[in-house]
């Protein structure tokens, strides 16, 4: 059974970072000569700023396009894609992020995303999970649950499909489940209305006590669905954990470029529940050991679960980028002070980079012991 918590400490440099377009890596020739053949006749340039990131989401570049000629000769690739679903809103528009520089008046790619396929894209069911996968702060009446988008074939295989265990004692929850109808526009499931969205929960039969869960979802393994943005494992089995009752922590923490992939302005810090921000906020961040000055991108922020930071100067993309929290980060909720999966109340974490990210997150595969 596959874990769903974040995977990483500082990220290891993988064979995609230094990618050349002429395929020589061996991982998907076609996909860089299509990218290529299309950036090429596409994407005038005269400085790096204008090509440092081709963003999959503007349709600067005709991903259908590029995805057809790759797919030409990759005809037995069906079940991979070459990129991520990323712009709900038009798949004529989902692509992946590139790095790239400018080359004698054209945008070259410079290094790949960090998952990298091959061919066309399959028509995937998505699904998310309530609560989210390592959330904390749940209330006692909690209902865990399944929503689904772009499910067209028979609904009754989610009969059944989630069960909901304490942690670490592996004890089950008795519960009723539901299988609703189509969520509105709320996200509330209306009975009788016909549509490829549907809901499943889960009612404790009783509220749950102060802890952790483990949410196990199981599904056919045949089912052609994604879970917050990752293919269902092979098995059809799935578990996430969240916490009834407070107890934040950090997730993670990514580093993106602006007008240059050199530089890195913008920083991103995810909770595992929405934080009360002191003042002075009580973050630092150096790059190579030299202190930077980080401030909110919105400075009438007081409580977030994912903070924006803007620095100046910018973080230079081959600079070691660490960040330290002090004491005063506390819970939104009820003041519980922000811990790391070690318990510490001070601690600091380092930035790695692999396939285009800047990127630490907590590297626990279960729920930390608080």
């Amino acid at each position: 059974m596959s874990d769903g918590g974040p995977s990483g400490g500082k990220p290891k440099a993988d064979a995609a970072t230094d990618a050349t377009v002429d395929g020589s890596d061996g991982q998907c020739p076609a996909l860089l000569a299509a990218y290529d053949s299309y950036v090429t006749a596409h994407q005038a340039c005269t400085r790096d700023a204008d090509c440092a990131v081709l963003d999959g989401c503007d349709c600067s570049v005709d991903w259908v396009t590029v995805n057809q000629a790759a797919a030409a000769t990759l005809l037995t690739m069906r079940n991979n894609v070459f990129y991520e679903h990323s712009c709900h809103s038009s798949q004529e528009c989902d692509g992946p992020v590139f790095a790239a520089t400018c080359s004698a008046g054209r945008c070259a790619l410079h290094q790949l995303p960090s998952d990298q396929y091959c061919g066309m894209a399959p028509s995937f069911a998505q699904i998310e999970l309530s609560p989210s996968p390592w959330s904390t702060g749940q209330d006692v009446s909690v209902r865990p649950s399944l929503l689904v988008s772009g499910w067209t074939t028979d609904r009754s295989v989610f009969n059944g499909s989630l069960q909901l265990r304490t942690y670490p004692d592996d004890v089950l929850v008795p519960g009723q489940g539901q299988l609703d109808a189509t969520p509105d526009d709320a996200g509330v499931a209306t009975a009788g209305n016909a549509g490829d969205s549907l809901a499943y929960a889960l009612t404790p039969s009783r509220p749950l006590q102060t802890g952790w869960y483990a949410l196990r979802l199981s599904l056919p393994a045949s089912a052609n669905v994604q879970i917050a943005q990752a293919p269902l494992p092979s098995d059809g089995k799935y578990e996430s954990y969240f916490r009834v009752g407070s107890a934040p922590y950090l997730l993670a923490v990514e580093a993106y470029p602006s007008t240059s992939a050199a530089l890195l302005p913008k920083l991103i810090l995810t909770f595992s529940e929405a934080v009360h921000l002191p003042k002075p906020l009580p973050i630092a961040v150096t790059a190579d050991g030299v202190p930077t000055t980080c401030v909110l991108n919105d400075p009438s922020q007081q409580a977030a679960e994912m903070l924006q930071l803007r620095c100046d100067p910018p973080v230079p993309a081959t600079a070691i980028e660490r960040v330290s929290i002090t004491a005063g980060i506390a819970s939104a909720a009820d003041g519980t002070a922000l811990r790391n999966a070690a318990g510490q109340t001070r601690f600091s974490v380092e930035l790695g980079h692999t396939g285009g990210r800047w990127l630490w997150s907590e590297p626990s595969t279960k729920p930390p012991s608080f």
